[in-house]
């Protein structure tokens, strides 16, 4: 696989902001600390009126949109599984990119110029000359449409409206009752967990995994033979199904591994 020329820099508050360039790495959707250095430094340049700490790189290539020549920069942070999501589709689809890492502990995304792109001060959000969208499901399906190829849809309407279907299927049944887990697992000590809200998160994923153990039966990948958006949305949370605890059924293990297995899944994923 071909990775997409990307550009990164780090968007964040008073604190050493370089640009770099690079071809793959990590994803998760907390307030957590950084993910390792990386090499290349690339020339920065400062941006926004806000703070000089705010600084960026230029991008390797412009990216072609329906609107002509601009620059796609996605916001991010490392450890953020709906960031991750955005990621992978750039890998899949080899779409150029420059990759801005926000300071989430630093609580970048609370700063007027992180604001002015995601109201909610969540991360992952894109910006194409000065036209943001942010929702992780939202940004794969712009990628889609203005990118079209290599295709992460089937052509067809129905195999579309199945993948648009396990999308949301997948937030609403899985990766929300999965933050309740893995926040907690993760970035907390075990004193602080709250056992019962984590129960019943596990035990409505162990019901939706049930269903689509059915669904998936004698496929490679959800929606069929291909890597779709659909499998793009489980991925960052498939890989942690042992901190998970859950018991999934043999053709989900089957196609789990499939997916974290992929080339674009491994060089996103987060280091913790």
């Amino acid at each position: 696989m071909v990775s997409p020329r990307c550009a990164e820099r780090r968007d964040g508050c008073g604190g050493d902001a370089r640009g770099k360039r690079h071809h793959a790495s990590a994803g998760g959707d907390v307030r957590a600390g950084r993910h390792g250095a990386r090499t290349g430094a690339a020339p920065a340049v400062p941006v926004g009126a806000r703070d000089a700490s705010i600084v960026a790189v230029p991008p390797a290539s412009p990216v072609e949109s329906s609107g002509g020549s601009a620059v796609l920069r996605v916001y991010y942070h490392p450890l953020s599984t709906f960031s991750q999501r955005v990621r992978i589709s750039l890998l899949e689809k080899d779409i150029p990119a420059e990759l801005v890492e926000v300071d989430l502990p630093g609580r970048a995304q609370f700063q007027p110029e992180y604001l002015s792109k995601n109201p909610y001060g969540r991360v992952p959000a894109i910006d194409e000359d000065g036209w943001a969208l942010y929702e992780s499901t939202a940004i794969l399906e712009y990628l889609e449409a203005t990118r079209p190829s290599p295709p992460l849809l089937p052509p067809d309407p129905r195999g579309r409206a199945r993948v648009a279907m396990h999308m949301k299927l997948c937030d609403l049944e899985f990766s929300g009752p999965a933050r309740s887990i893995l926040v907690p697992k993760r970035f907390l000590p075990k004193e602080q967990w709250i056992v019962e809200p984590m129960e019943k998160a596990r035990a409505k994923i162990d019901k939706h995994l049930s269903i689509l153990e059915t669904e998936i039966q004698g496929k490679e990948y959800l929606a069929g033979d291909r890597f779709t958006l659909a499998d793009v949305c489980y991925a960052p949370f498939l890989q942690f199904l042992p901190t998970l605890e859950v018991t999934p059924g043999p053709a989900i293990r089957s196609w789990a591994g499939r997916v974290v297995e992929r080339p674009s899944v491994r060089e996103t994923r987060p280091a913790r």
